[in-house]
């Protein structure tokens, strides 16, 4: 585990590009992160996946979800997990170790030894069979009531009809069908991509530097030459305004990418938007393609702004 060092305290706001980040939703669960805390490392498989946390260059948190068949049994799982800890970096600490302190934040069942140690917080969701687990690095009083107790206090289950999916400061609204396909990250750029059985592809996309993305170009011009490296020829654009930022709808059309409609050459029509949020100086896209019968969701409705 990452050696950790003590948490940054500021309460000066933060810009809007930093304090969206802080917005985390996945498959099952939602936090609000820290101040400045951000996602180093990751693994998204929907069964088994971990996200760990750093600030600056200093590590802060591991959280590591799986699904599970069956209730665990979580005070042993929080002491094997530290007993393994402590033989690693101190076994004659872990020779002697018997027990964590067991105490309750919310729904979440905490185990800590004593400070300087890690610190292990779990969650199971027996109606969905998911079981959460956070790792901090070292228990520290200070730390767990300015960052851990409200990380914790801000969970909320993701898994009704309508799901949030809010990664890399990119907040979406989706229907259920809409399964997670790809994460693309590419410097100041960050896509996710979902496809429903119907095979109604969405993309979205957060870019920055929006300054040299547009220099010499406009935002049409820009999200055509998006469009056109995936494949899509452009059809009709005009600008628009959405949501107050300066946009630009865009219809285009593919070849189809599924089944039948792949192996005849059929091309999908879609429809794209981007927009300039220049309170984040941020560029966002929201692309949708697919057979003619899934319905397009409304991009108003999709977007977290």
């Amino acid at each position: 585990m990452p050696d950790a060092a003590a948490p940054q305290r500021s309460g000066d706001p933060l810009p809007a590009h930093l304090e969206r980040i802080r917005h985390l939703a996945w498959e099952g669960f939602a936090f609000l992160l820290p101040p400045h805390w951000e996602i180093t490392a990751y693994s998204l498989d929907a069964a088994k996946g971990q996200f760990q946390f750093f600030e600056r260059e200093s590590f802060r948190a591991q959280l590591v979800w799986r699904k599970v068949p069956k209730a665990p049994d979580l005070p042993r799982i929080l002491n094997e997990i530290h007993r393994r800890q402590l033989e690693k970096d101190d076994p004659a600490a872990a020779k002697a170790f018997s027990s964590l302190e067991f105490s309750q934040i919310g729904r979440f069942l905490i185990g800590h030894e004593q400070p300087g140690r890690p610190c292990q917080a779990s969650l199971f969701r027996p109606d969905i069979g998911l079981l959460l687990q956070w790792v901090f690095p070292a228990h520290d009083p200070d730390a767990f009531t300015a960052a851990w107790t409200p990380l914790l206090d801000s969970y909320e289950a993701n898994d009704g009809p309508l799901r949030r999916w809010e990664l890399f400061g990119i907040g979406l609204r989706l229907p259920e069908a809409m399964v997670f396909q790809e994460l693309t990250p590419e410097p100041a750029n960050v896509a996710l991509t979902f496809e429903t059985p119907k095979h109604l592809k969405l993309v979205a996309r957060r870019m920055g530097m929006p300054e040299i993305l547009l220099a010499g170009s406009d935002l049409a011009r820009c999200h055509a030459t998006i469009l056109e490296r995936a494949g899509s020829r452009v059809l009709e654009s005009e600008p628009r305004t959405l949501m107050g930022y300066p946009a630009v709808r865009t219809v285009f059309d593919r070849r189809g990418e599924k089944g039948m409609e792949k192996l005849v050459g059929r091309w999908w029509t879609g429809e794209a938007w981007i927009w300039h949020q220049r309170d984040e100086a941020r560029l966002y896209t929201l692309e949708q393609v697919g057979p003619k019968r899934p319905s397009r969701l409304e991009v108003a409705d999709v977007m977290r702004w």
